[in-house]
């Protein structure tokens, strides 16, 4: 009986790592570039190209520039003083898909900012940070517009939609100028939401793609990895009022959207309707929606309010009724 012969141990291994690390160093190579695409479809979402939004609309606007990159808002001018409202569209969307409700909140009076968020520009050489700073920058545009408009200066609505939405709640935990949210779909976290992104893209969950996708995120806004994972409180909104919305069609959203409502004290309503803003609604769907939303801003935050009279008031009365009396 032949045997074969034996193998030194050394030469046992030299033959594994011949042939086991090209194996490893093609699956890392694999890993990585599987984990750059999906980082690079998801923080630089395709967004469609917007049109002029006079030819959607009788509404006359001009562009306003935004301090921070990549970003821009429309501005429609309404009543002078009266509060502003800045819509803030949903991850992917455009400005256009804003258009409805902007002409309801307009023929009310209400001043309007229609913002494009970074990464969100069409070709936008500018990464989206999932919300991460986008609730700055909608603060930092709550400052430009208020002090280059005629509008109420002590009082701010936000709507916002999935992005939009945690950009509103995100500003609104540091900006007490926001009395009024209507928040469309939020989520409390950007981890929540870049591990719905990354399971829709690879097909599966996968917290060590999540991870990954995460540090990939962070380096790009130049944030902490860790900041990712923060979980806003809503517990901050005490005296404003919050119209949560959320639809039937998106249960992880709803159950997000739930959550959040729950926590935040105070004044608040939850509308849960057979679809959010999220999904492109049709008329007369869509005009439902809007109607609601226009009613609760309406309600909570009126165009016009009783002005509390100042010292000039006072002795402008004064002088009136002291020559009434001299004649």
């Amino acid at each position: 009986m032949v045997h074969a012969p034996r193998v030194p141990g050394r030469k046992k291994w030299k033959v594994y790592f011949k042939v086991l690390f090209p194996s490893l160093v093609a699956l890392l190579v694999t890993f990585t570039a599987v984990v750059g695409y999906v980082s690079y479809i998801i923080i630089f979402p395709e967004v469609s190209v917007e049109g002029n939004p006079s030819y959607y609309s009788l509404l006359q606007y001009k562009e306003m520039q935004v301090p921070y990159s990549g970003g821009a808002a429309w501005f429609l001018a309404g009543q002078r003083g009266a509060p502003a409202v800045f819509l803030c569209p949903d991850y992917g969307f455009n400005r256009l898909t804003t258009i409805n409700l902007a002409n309801l909140l307009h023929e009310q009076g209400y001043n309007l900012f229609i913002l494009s968020f970074r990464g969100h520009g069409g070709k936008s050489t500018v990464p989206t940070s999932l919300g991460l700073l986008e609730g700055l920058d909608l603060v930092k545009t709550i400052d430009v517009a208020l002090a280059s408009e005629a509008v109420d200066q002590t009082r701010v609505g936000v709507w916002g939609v999935g992005l939009g939405a945690h950009a509103g709640l995100r500003a609104a935990l540091t900006d007490s100028r926001i009395r009024v949210l209507v928040l469309d779909s939020p989520y409390g976290s950007v981890y929540d939401f870049l591990d719905y992104q990354v399971t829709k893209k690879i097909g599966f969950k996968s917290k060590v793609f999540d991870a990954s996708v995460a540090l990939v995120s962070a380096a790009f806004s130049m944030k902490p990895p860790m900041s990712i994972y923060e979980e806003l409180r809503p517990q901050g909104l005490d005296g404003r009022s919050v119209l949560y919305v959320t639809g039937r069609d998106s249960p992880t959203f709803l159950g997000w959207t739930r959550r959040l409502h729950d926590a935040t004290p105070g004044d608040k309503r939850l509308l849960l309707l057979p679809r959010s803003r999220r999904s492109l609604l049709a008329t007369p769907e869509a005009g439902g929606y809007d109607s609601q939303v226009t009613a609760f801003v309406r309600e909570r935050l009126p165009v016009t309010v009783e002005r509390v009279p100042s010292k000039r008031d006072a002795a402008a009365r004064a002088q009136v009724e002291s020559s009434i009396a001299s004649k």
